[in-house]
């Protein structure tokens, strides 16, 4: 009963010491490899940045519209018709960024990354920190807790 397990641990040994030194074909490290590889990540961290440029500008646009309108009704309107315009080709964006392996990217675009989707999910909301009761009317607050819930539908990760 004894030889049957011992057996069995020396062949496996045997096995596992008749590989040492050699690594699998597939795991060769070699320079053009790596460089490829490197190449790959710098493409990729270039087209989230692009994307997340894109995704802010637009966030602001949409925060710009309301803050900057005279009229809060007009703004509100404004934003939403613009958000309304591009909610989903933005929605798509904010999805691939935020699904873009952090391997694919480089260790300092992973690190801004969360912070940008972050900063473009929250701008809208803090409306209500920094002008308390200016939406609330019964006029307004339809308009903008609509325009918010567009928003975070929009923005939010």
């Amino acid at each position: 009963m004894l030889k049957l397990p011992l057996a069995l641990s020396a062949c496996v040994l045997a096995l596992t010491f008749s590989q040492c030194g050699n690594p699998p074909a597939d795991n060769v490290n070699n320079n053009n490899g790596n460089s490829q590889h490197n190449e790959q990540v710098k493409a990729k961290s270039q087209e989230v940045e692009r994307t997340l440029g894109e995704i802010n500008s637009f966030a602001a646009d949409v925060q710009r519209k309301v803050y900057t309108n005279p009229e809060v009704a007009r703004g509100i309107d404004e934003a939403q018709a613009l958000l309304d315009s591009k909610k989903q080709e933005m929605r798509a964006k904010v999805l691939a960024v935020k699904n873009t392996p952090a391997v694919e990217i480089t260790p300092e675009l992973e690190a801004k990354r969360g912070q940008l989707l972050y900063a473009a999910a929250t701008g809208l909301g803090s409306l209500r920190i920094t002008s308390p009761g200016k939406y609330d009317t019964p006029e307004l607050k339809p308009k903008f807790d609509k325009l918010l819930q567009s928003y975070d539908e929009t923005f939010k990760p």
